[in-house]
Parts: C-alpha cells; structure tokens; sequence
C-alpha cells in the first residue's frame, strides 16, 4: 500500500509543478491565457517582459487586478494579484488602483490568509520593518504593507513558476 501511494505521488509530481494560478500552467503562452481571460489588457514595460493585466473575481473579491507576467520567453512564469479599495477597479492600461483602507486591507488579508492556509497549510510568517506581513506558502506569497501614512494597507499576492528561480517574495 506505501508503495502505491509513492508512486501516485511521484507521477502526479509533473502535473503539481505545472499548475500555476487557476486555470493557467506554468509556460503557458500569452495567446492561451488571454483566451482563459478575455477583456484585460497587454502591456508591454521598460524591461521588455509583457504583462496581461485582467479586473477579476478572486478570493472572494469582485475587483481584483490580475497581472500574468511573461519574460522574454512570453511564456507565463509569474502572476500578481492586487486587492483595490472596495467597489473600485484598476486600471488596467497603468496597472494603479486605489488601496483599501487599513480596516479594508486587514479585511481582504485575514479571508485571503485563511482561504491559502485552508488549501497549502499553515504558512511561514515574517514581519516586516515597517509594520507589514509576508506570509509564504511554497509557490504562494500573501503580502500586506501599510501606506506611509498608516491609513491604507496594500494587499498582494504573488504566484512564482518554480523555473523562475527565487521566492515568492524576492522583489516585494
């Protein structure tokens, strides 16, 4: 029984590292994600990588911003999710939004902690100089960092191909 229970684990070790965000794998090409996701926008920014950015529904969220980013190869290896202030959406040709309210962002960050600890287990937690959270999940980062003025919280998270080569929260 122990052996077949490895060896249902080792072949389905390919189709795990492949899953990305939602209905994307990792190397997805753009063409494939736009249709999974039509109505967003491609960007192309300073250092070349493309970027799709699409307004979705997300954890809960009607109005979240989603980035799948593609690198020189324009096969999908990263994604980003932004949380905007509630009843708002980002734009998508510039990628800003307005962010939530400290109440708000606590808000979004304590259903989305939950929903990622409910499906990947308990995290690895940080806290960060300026009074901000990281909390990791192997592929997954959940990240929440309060304005310079105090009265905001940004909410993020960050999705990483295992070829990317780095952590969730290298560049946060």
């Amino acid at each position: 029984m122990r052996g077949l229970l490895v060896a249902v684990a080792i072949a389905l070790l390919p189709l795990a590292s492949r899953a990305a965000y939602d209905q994307t794998t990792w190397g997805m090409p753009l063409a494939k994600v736009r249709k999974l996701y039509p109505g967003g926008h491609v960007a192309t920014i300073p250092n070349g990588d493309v970027e799709y950015r699409v307004n979705k529904h997300v954890g809960g969220f009607e109005n979240a911003l989603v980035v799948f980013k593609f690198p020189s190869t324009r096969l999908l290896n990263e994604v980003l999710i932004g949380f905007p202030a509630g009843g708002t959406f980002a734009d998508l040709k510039t990628g800003f939004y307005d962010i939530p309210s400290a109440k708000d962002g606590e808000s979004k960050a304590r259903t989305l902690r939950e929903h990622l600890t409910e499906k990947y287990g308990e995290p690895r937690s940080y806290t960060t100089p300026e009074g901000g959270q990281i909390d990791l999940w192997d592929s997954v980062g959940l990240f929440v960092r309060p304005s310079s003025d105090g009265h905001h919280l940004n909410v993020r998270l960050r999705y990483v191909s295992p070829a990317h080569g780095d952590d969730p929260h290298k560049g946060l």
